[in-house]
Formats: C-alpha cells, sequence, structure tokens
C-alpha cells in the first residue's frame, strides 16, 4: 500500500498517481486505496461544479493543512499549508485561507490572494 501513515510518503504517492499532465481528465488510477474509489466517485462532481461556476480550481484540506484533493492538482497538490508545517505554500494566500478556516470553521473566510 503506497498510501501509508507518513505523511511524506502519502504525499509522494499521492503526488506520482495524480499530479500528471491529464490534470483534471484523471478520472481515477489503479489500486485498493479508498482514496481512488473517493476521487472516482467526486472527481466529476467537483470538476462540473469547477466549470459550471468558472472557479479557478476547488479545493479541499484535511485539519492537518494536507491539500487533499484538488481538480487540477498542480503542484501544491498533497501539500502541507498549516502556517507551522513544511510546505512551500505554507505562506501563500492559499495557507492564510487555511489558517482562518480554522480559525473560525464556522463561518466562510474571505482572503484576497
Amino acid at each position: 500500500d503506497e498510501y501509508d501513515t507518513d505523511a511524506e510518503v502519502t504525499r509522494a504517492a499521492l503526488q506520482k498517481d495524480y499530479a500528471t499532465d491529464q490534470k483534471d481528465a484523471l478520472l481515477s488510477v489503479e489500486g485498493s486505496e479508498s482514496y481512488h474509489g473517493a476521487h472516482r466517485k467526486w472527481h466529476m462532481v467537483y470538476r462540473k461544479t469547477l466549470y459550471d461556476r468558472g472557479y479557478y480550481d476547488i479545493f479541499i484540506f484535511d485539519t492537518k493543512g494536507d491539500m487533499i484533493y484538488s481538480v487540477y492538482k498542480e503542484s501544491d497538490y498533497a501539500t502541507n499549508f498549516k502556517a507551522t508545517g513544511n510546505g512551500p505554500w505554507k505562506g501563500s494566500g492559499l495557507g492564510d485561507a487555511f489558517e482562518a478556516a480554522m480559525a473560525s470553521p464556522d463561518q466562510v473566510p474571505y482572503i484576497d490572494w
């Protein structure tokens, strides 16, 4: 199982499997990991929402700051955005958005980035 409890191992495996030239056209990859099944189930829903609303991308983070989903899966996919984390984009607008959401989980923060 390439997806491990070690965050760095999981990041590397996710980036290898999903951060491809196919970007949003990649619907699924082979494997028995539960992530693949969730991706198959939800990717087309999020992709359609992105196109219908003209979004740049749709991002989903876990509470540790790891980007666990992106429609386009660019180089920031599967990296960490927590201010105290080790991700290269932790100081970005997206990192600020993650921190604001964690600070006020019942509100929708707006970050101008």
